[in-house]
């Protein structure tokens, strides 16, 4: 069975991947565009969450799929229960979800590229080992990627931008404390079994 961690960072980048596919159909489609001011920055943001949506299409789930996949098993196998693997990622991806749906507001003004970088450089910083099963997150410069939105705030004399990106940080900082901090019922009842 997956330690704790390990589970966390799946349900991480599930939500991830999730951002990245809903991000790139938008500029696809035109609803979107990257917009710091500078090509430069613009097309390295671009670039670097085609590679992340690449890379985790490989190996992780969206929520879509997660879900079509756990009412196929539900379904095959007549179980009223999830194994506690999927019991605790569900619980970890909901509890990023409910933090973010806490903080913003349906069609609220949100910096989706920030997020995903920010989530990200917090995670592997606080968690590193959990992420040796997805080493391409580690190609990836996030200082220099988020030094962008801080060039961006600094010398942007518009005060909703420069609020817009401070809160960014200060959320994605909020998520992956929670994740970070979170238990999860099902696997500390299924270990506490296991022991006696």
């Amino acid at each position: 069975m997956k330690i704790f961690r390990d589970i966390k960072t799946e349900a991480l980048l599930i939500y991830i991947k999730t951002l990245c596919n809903d991000y790139i159909k938008k500029i696809d489609k035109g609803e979107y565009k990257v917009n710091l001011g500078k090509d430069s920055y613009n097309e390295d943001i671009t670039k670097t969450i085609f590679f992340l949506r690449d890379k985790l299409k490989e190996s992780i789930f969206d929520a879509y799929e997660l879900k079509t996949f756990i009412d196929s098993y539900m379904k095959e196998t007549k179980k009223k229960n999830l194994p506690p693997q999927y019991e605790a990622l569900l619980n970890y991806y909901n509890i990023i979800v409910l933090q973010f749906d806490k903080n913003f507001k349906t069609g609220e003004f949100w910096i989706p590229e920030q997020i995903i970088f920010a989530l990200l450089s917090e995670w592997i910083y606080e968690e590193r080992k959990s992420v040796k099963r997805y080493p391409f997150l580690l190609e990836i410069d996030y200082l220099k990627l988020l030094s962008y939105f801080e060039n961006v705030r600094n010398n942007n004399s518009k005060d909703d931008l420069k609020e817009s990106i401070r809160f960014m940080y200060k959320i994605s900082s909020e998520v992956i404390s929670k994740l970070k901090n979170a238990k999860s019922k099902k696997l500390i009842r299924s270990k506490s079994k296991r022991k006696k």
